[in-house]
């Protein structure tokens, strides 16, 4: 899981295909987030929470988007 007080940018490392339910659960100071095209599944609630979320860039090849994954990402256009 990413850290819930760490803030900024993050891109997701290429190795990665699925990001976990929760993984990135409350970090509200998270402003943007990019993936590689190697993730395919994002789990529920991955980024609920996120109220700073500016930017997420996803994947080209993104099959599955979990349940409330965006949930109240209140900055997310």
């Amino acid at each position: 899981a990413f850290p819930a007080g760490r803030g900024g940018s993050f891109t997701v490392p290429k190795s990665v295909v699925t990001i976990a339910d929760q993984a990135f659960y409350y970090c509200y100071l998270l402003e943007n987030v990019k993936m590689y095209n190697n993730v395919r599944s994002i789990g529920s609630y991955t980024f609920a929470m996120c109220w700073n979320l500016k930017s997420l860039r996803l994947s080209d090849n993104l099959n599955i988007l979990g349940y409330r994954a965006l949930y109240n990402c209140r900055s997310l256009a």
